[in-house]
């Protein structure tokens, strides 16, 4: 069902600027009653029932008039071109005013436009809808209407592209070689015109069907050669109707190899945002027509769903071949210093950022194999030099490293979602010797094992351990332990125990899944709960070296559990699987024939956003044309992992490693048995010549009280109100993403719902 315009551009808006919300104003906190509250254009506050314009609380005053207030034109429709001049404007005219009061203009949605205190409305001319007028005057609130129509025409952008070093991420954070040019008038009639159809020709990226959340760098579009001659222009067409559309038409790129085919080319970031923020909510058209010595071809169609807001957090990722520091001797293939880090990258950015590795001439500086508590307050990682020590970076203070644990304990811990205590994971992940132990629960600031009666007796040794959101349960593959009549002797089950942190008490352990045997190495691992807590989403594994890699030849695909009903089922739409069984991701050389099971180590961000979960992995596809290397060539002292496409006649294997971060929607309270999952996009701004993997999606660390804000996810408080942190108010509902015990917290009229503690929009 698609959402109101206005439903859909508030809630985003609510969530995407920072405003203060449905229940909050600037002089005081206030229980909402069902009426609309949005945000004052003019000084900053809240208006109840209304919009902006005037800022601050109006109050129903009489105002001295005796005649029916009136504002004209009652209905008017501008159509506005961003790229064509001035935007237009709309005097409003208040007729009645018998009392001589001023009125206050006020627009009930900012995001389409503004309203000065004359009268005059201009659009903001980057989402298309329809915004409702009010002047307030005394206790009468007359209204109109303006339909803003976004009719973008461009041909070319005026963007000059002199390099294709545009730093970690690529140009535009995904690559490629930038914008091309105009395009003449007669190519511009040929592309729009009818054009004719080519069996050959097809998209490779995005996936049709794909969840986009707001405020995300605009993808890079892909598509295949075809078969008649090499590609000159490209017209990209963006709808979502009746407000939006955008015709762009473009030359072939000038970085762009002479004799090489145009394959590829990005959208402008303002086009992106606005055609999302227009589409929020509901579904945004694409069409792509290709032109090759005069004629047209295609055209090529998909559709997207736009989540409702942006996505609070922040992935934090292991980095091989990483430019942000070179610490282990040898050499990659291309002559530079070996390097190995952990990352972090916010959701839409356009580049990563250190957490933890240094430079060295040896492999002492080399941190990763890492694990995230889920509230981002700490993280503990592995020593390149010695596998067995592990350091814990405190992610609220400036990433201070300390080094607590006794050598073999805390590799790989499940940390619970504050970063507190950790449950040891107790096999060696990789093949070497990072834990040494029996399986423990630690105190993570010191590293002392505190007592966690019912774990011993249940189990010896674990692997990838992790806790639920709201702490009450545990997750892990059970590796040795005594026999249990629930669970049977341990042999790789992926198992759930209840949780006590009072006690710290692990309790009725139950089996979620166990492999079938399709191989003596087939388990469970690197398992992660939904915002609700109420399943987990776990990576199926078989085939290459040891038990947990994701190397030489693993194989892999994500799978989930509902706990209550214990009833487990494969991600198809992640993995790469449409609803008639077949893999959609597109295939080629170099061992891509299945790279639906080329898929490991997913994590979910602990806070819904925009109506759904967020699933991150780490997989081994084909990018489109941009990575296209063998999924197994990824040690850049191997294999050339830097080269771009098209590859050199004497690297032929491909261009940079597959093996990325991609990120993917998961519908909020799904039916056991039936896949929730949605295709997955690449994730912008990741260093598109490194080799990424081992992603985990944990909230920023949180702001205390004061300090700047977007949304509560954003504070240690739960609770953003005017831009700032605050404790939790006493005489208030709870805005989205604020903290909620139940969903009768959230505030009236938001269609939110309290999932895993926050506030959270739920559109299905």
């Amino acid at each position: 069902m698609r959402r109101t315009l206005f439903s859909t551009l508030f809630l985003a808006s609510l969530v995407a600027g920072g405003i203060a919300g449905a229940c909050s104003s600037s002089t005081g906190d206030v229980k909402s009653k069902g009426g609309k509250v949005t945000p004052g254009t003019g000084g900053g506050g809240t208006n109840l029932d209304g919009g902006g314009g005037g800022g601050g609380l109006v109050f129903n005053l009489d105002g001295g008039n005796s005649t029916t207030l009136t504002v004209t034109p009652a209905t008017t429709t501008i159509t506005v071109n961003p790229a064509a001049g001035p935007l237009p404007t709309v005097p409003f005219t208040l007729h009645g005013n018998t009392g001589g009061e001023a009125p206050s203009w006020r627009v009930e949605n900012p995001s389409l436009g503004y309203i000065d205190p004359n009268g005059v409305f201009t659009p903001t001319g980057t989402v298309g809808g329809v915004e409702t007028i009010e002047a307030v005057v005394g206790s009468q609130k007359p209204t109109a209407t303006v339909t803003i129509n976004i009719a973008y025409q461009q041909n070319g952008n005026g963007a000059t592209m002199t390099s294709t070093d545009a730093g970690a991420g690529g140009l535009g954070g995904v690559g490629g070689e930038g914008f091309g040019g105009p395009v003449d008038t007669g190519l511009i009639a040929t592309l729009q015109g009818k054009p004719t159809a080519d069996a050959s020709l097809k998209m490779l990226y995005p996936y049709d069907q794909t969840v986009f959340p707001l405020d995300l760098l605009p993808p890079l579009f892909q598509w295949t050669a075809g078969s008649n001659g090499t590609f000159d222009a490209v017209y990209i067409h963006l709808s979502a109707p009746p407000y939006f559309d955008y015709q762009g038409t473009y030359a072939r790129p000038a970085l762009l190899a002479t004799g090489a085919n145009f394959l590829r080319h990005p959208i402008p970031a303002d086009v992106w945002r606005a055609a999302t923020l227009s589409a929020a909510g509901s579904t945004l058209n694409v069409e792509i027509v290709l032109a090759a010595g005069g004629k047209a071809y295609g055209p090529l169609k998909q559709t997207y769903n736009i989540a409702l807001a942006p996505i609070s957090g922040r992935v934090y990722y292991q980095a091989y071949a990483t430019a942000f520091v070179h610490n282990i001797g040898t050499q990659t293939k291309w002559g530079t210093k070996f390097g190995g880090a952990t990352l972090s990258i916010d959701v839409g950015a356009d580049a990563p950022a250190l957490v933890a590795g240094t430079n060295s001439d040896d492999q002492s500086g080399c941190r990763v194999c890492h694990s995230v508590s889920a509230y981002g307050d700490r993280m503990v990682v592995q020593h390149g030099d010695d596998y067995t020590r592990t350091s814990s970076y405190d992610l609220k203070n400036g990433n201070t490293e300390s080094t607590p644990y006794p050598n073999g304990s805390a590799g790989w811990a499940g940390l619970y979602p504050d970063g507190t205590i950790g449950l040891a994971n107790s096999v060696n992940v990789t093949g070497s010797s990072s834990n040494t132990g029996n399986t423990a629960l630690y105190d993570m600031a010191s590293g002392a094992v505190i007592p966690s009666p019912g774990l011993a007796d249940f189990a010896t040794h674990i692997s990838l351990p992790a806790f639920s959101p709201d702490g009450k349960h545990a997750a892990f593959g059970l590796v040795d332990g005594p026999s249990n009549t629930t669970i049977g002797a341990p042999n790789k089950q992926l198992v759930v125990m209840d949780f006590d942190l009072a006690t710290k008490t692990f309790s009725n352990p139950q089996l979620l899944w166990q492999g079938a045997g399709m191989a003596s190495n087939e388990r469970a691992a690197f398992v992660t709960f939904t915002p609700a807590s109420d399943g987990v989403v776990f990576q199926r594994r078989w085939d290459g070296d040891g038990d947990y890699s994701s190397w030489h030849g693993a194989h892999s695909e994500l799978w989930w559990v509902d706990l209550a009903t214990k009833t487990a089922t494969r991600l198809d739409s992640v993995n790469g699987v449409g609803t008639d069984g077949k893999q959609y991701l597109p295939t080629g050389p170099n061992n891509h024939d299945q790279d639906q099971n080329l898929n490991y180590e997913p994590s979910i961000s602990p806070v819904a956003s925009g109506g759904y979960a967020w699933l991150v992995f780490m997989s081994r596809r084909l990018y489109g044309n941009v990575a296209t290397s063998d999924p197994w060539h990824s040690d850049p002292r191997n294999y050339d992992t830097h080269v771009a496409c098209p590859p050199p006649a004497d690297d032929p294997d491909g261009c940079y490693t597959t093996k990325k971060i991609w990120m993917a929607a998961i519908d909020l309270n799904p039916t056991p048995g039936k896949d929730p999952s949605h295709p997955a996009f690449y994730i912008p701004g990741q260093e598109i010549q490194g080799t990424n993997s081992r992603p985990f999606f944990a909230l920023k660390p949180c702001v205390s009280d004061s300090g700047t804000c977007t949304t509560g996810v954003d504070c240690c408080s739960r609770f953003c109100r005017d831009g700032l942190c605050v404790p939790p108010p006493t005489d208030s509902c709870s805005q989205i993403n604020e903290s909620c015990t139940t969903s009768s917290d959230c505030c009236p009229g938001s269609q939110a719902q309290c999932i895993g503690g926050v506030c959270a929009v739920m559109i299905h």
